[in-house]
Order: C-alpha cells, then sequence, then structure tokens
C-alpha cells in the first residue's frame, strides 16, 4: 500500500484527506483486498479518507456531501496518483479551469501569522 496526504482546495474550503493505493507490497495486505472485494488486476484503486471526519470511499462515486468537491478531488487523485507527492494541493477550482493557477497551500498563511 502507498499512502499519501493531499490538501483538497476548493471555494472557502481547505480539507486534509488522506490517500491510500490499495496496491499490495505483501502477501497478507493482497489477501485482504481480495477477501473483501477489491479487484486486482487492472486496476489502480485509490481510497480516499477525510481527515476531519474519518469518511472515505474507493469510489469517487460515492461522496455523499453532495458537492463537487471531494468528486472531483477524489477523480484526479486516482488519475494522478503516481506523480503527486505527500503534501501537494489538490485544488478543484484550478482542475475545473475556473482558475488560472492553483491554490497555495495554507501552510503559508499559517506560517506567516505566527
Amino acid at each position: 500500500m502507498i499512502t499519501k496526504v493531499f490538501e483538497v482546495r476548493d471555494k472557502a474550503t481547505n480539507i486534509g484527506v488522506i490517500a491510500t493505493k490499495m496496491q499490495p507490497e505483501v502477501p497478507q495486505e493482497d489477501y485482504q483486498l481480495e477477501r473483501n472485494g477489491f479487484p486486482l488486476e487492472g486496476h489502480a484503486l485509490i481510497m480516499v479518507t477525510r481527515m476531519n471526519s474519518g469518511e472515505g470511499t474507493w469510489d469517487a462515486f460515492k461522496w455523499r456531501d453532495g458537492t463537487r468537491t471531494m468528486f472531483e478531488a477524489h477523480k484526479y487523485i486516482e488519475q494522478h496518483f503516481d506523480e503527486l507527492k505527500s503534501g501537494d494541493v489538490v485544488d478543484v477550482r484550478y482542475i475545473l479551469g475556473e482558475t488560472d493557477a492553483p491554490a497555495p497551500s495554507d501552510k503559508f498563511y499559517s506560517t506567516i501569522l505566527r
């Protein structure tokens, strides 16, 4: 399993998420994934979990909040997981072409305010 953290941004939104690529590295992981119904051949399933609530899913279409934020962020993380670095910003407004540049991480603002 490969796990990374991301800062999901949207209009007036900042959500910390943990994303795990469910790619078994040891036989025990392979067994548990298969036992729990996850197809392993030809699929790179990404489990995304919100840090502030613990809500998570491997299926982008199952986000229950009814907003675009987690749906679009999850799809982007799935498509770009290998090139994203832990700590990167996933900016939904930028992904959808609503802004010309991705939002900077809030960590820069919190450092300035200290």
